[in-house]
């Protein structure tokens, strides 16, 4: 008998991207509409990818630097993988939390990432995510916006993401923490975009 090995391990990345300023702007609307499309099931398939193409192409044009990093998935109660493993427990009438990702937040802690992580170090910023993309059945893409008028020129150093939380700083349920081993560094006329992406 043939022995399948299971090598998948849910890991991510997190990423500051920098444009222009004015860029975000151009691209809100678009989103928006895209975002309405999505809602609906059966949406327009053929507008969709007409939409994520303009997206693409007006954020590329826009496009200064941008720094990656590694992270870590929290594994604690009620944050990280366990908020996927009470998903997926059928005894559970209704999961303590929810599993959508809706605000990412950034800020200038230093502080080594570990597994018990409830927030951030130092929380300075958070958006909500306004953009997202499911890819290869095994992965999806995140962005907030933080246009140039909304962040304040420095060095941040950190990132993560949070499930069920608001806009009020350090709520929700963090589901990854990461520590840019080269900072963030925001200067004047800069928007700038964090995307988390996770595969499983």
């Amino acid at each position: 008998m043939q022995k399948t090995k299971e090598k998948r391990k849910i890991k991510g990345k997190i990423t500051f991207r920098s444009y222009k300023a004015g860029t975000l702007a151009k691209v809100k609307p678009l989103i928006s509409e895209l975002n309405a499309c999505l809602s609906l099931r059966l949406g327009n398939q053929a507008k969709i990818k007409k939409l994520r193409t303009k997206i693409a192409s007006i954020l590329k044009r826009g496009a200064v630097g941008q720094i990656k990093q590694g992270n870590l998935i929290m594994q604690a109660a009620n944050y990280g993988t366990d908020l996927i493993i009470q998903q997926l427990n059928g005894f559970l009438v209704t999961p303590v939390y929810g599993l959508a990702i809706n605000y990412i937040a950034i800020g200038t802690g230093t502080a080594t990432p570990a597994n018990s992580d409830t927030q951030l170090t130092t929380e300075t910023n958070r958006g909500i995510v306004v953009y997202s993309q499911d890819t290869n059945f095994n992965e999806i893409q995140l962005q907030a916006f933080f246009p140039d008028a909304n962040l304040a020129n420095g060095t941040y150093r950190e990132a993560g993401s949070f499930i069920g939380a608001t806009a009020t700083p350090n709520s929700g349920q963090m589901f990854n923490h990461a520590l840019f081993a080269v900072p963030y560094t925001k200067t004047s006329g800069i928007d700038t975009t964090v995307e988390i992406d996770i595969t499983l």
